[in-house]
């Protein structure tokens, strides 16, 4: 059954690692639009989620909060759910990821990075909290993204209950009194 899987999973992995300038070759990105609002993080997701005919369906009555900046927390359970979050919050939050992922997907972290779209941080113990903390809202202040998008189980897990939170990103909301929105992803994998 894992190796009927493989050949998704590497096209998936692929259309990832070539999406931004993909993005860019099919105009879906305005690359070319230098001087106002630009959401490139929006169009990017717009595009992956076209190019993999996602469809989403909502539970519950609840909308997004487009407010002041506000924290998504969200699920992780498939390396997808980057660009399927950044999609469902209208890339109101700059997705947050271990520097790691810089290494592995280059082509699309690196320029995300660069139109600060993606907060990315060594993972492990920090042991300037305040220091951290300070960074992060600079992060924020300079990105045309509002909010911050991130996984608080802190990594992928296919379990089928969730993992204990990693509680950082939740005092620094607390302390910031930033409002905190949870969205969650039940994938069907039936067609």
């Amino acid at each position: 059954m894992l190796l009927l899987k493989l050949p998704a999973f590497l096209l998936g992995v692929y259309m990832m690692y070539w999406s931004l300038p993909l993005a860019n070759i099919f105009l879906c990105i305005k690359a070319w639009k230098l001087v106002g609002p630009r959401n490139d993080i929006y169009q990017w997701c717009h595009f992956l989620v076209n190019a993999f005919r996602t469809k989403f369906r909502k539970y519950g009555s609840n909308d997004l909060y487009r407010g002041a900046p506000c924290i998504y927390l969200s699920n992780h359970r498939s390396w997808s759910d980057f660009f399927m979050d950044a999609y469902l919050t209208e890339g109101r939050g700059q997705l947050m990821s271990r520097m790691a992922v810089v290494y592995v997907f280059p082509m699309f972290m690196i320029p995300v990075t660069w139109v600060r779209g993606c907060i990315c941080f060594k993972r492990g113990s920090i042991a300037d909290k305040q220091k951290f903390n300070a960074w992060i809202d600079n992060c924020v202040k300079a990105s045309p993204v509002p909010g911050i998008c991130l996984f608080p189980e802190g990594h992928r897990s296919r379990a089928p209950h969730s993992l204990p939170l990693k509680r950082g990103m939740l005092h620094y909301a607390y302390s910031r009194n930033m409002p905190v929105q949870v969205q969650l992803l039940l994938q069907n994998h039936t067609r």
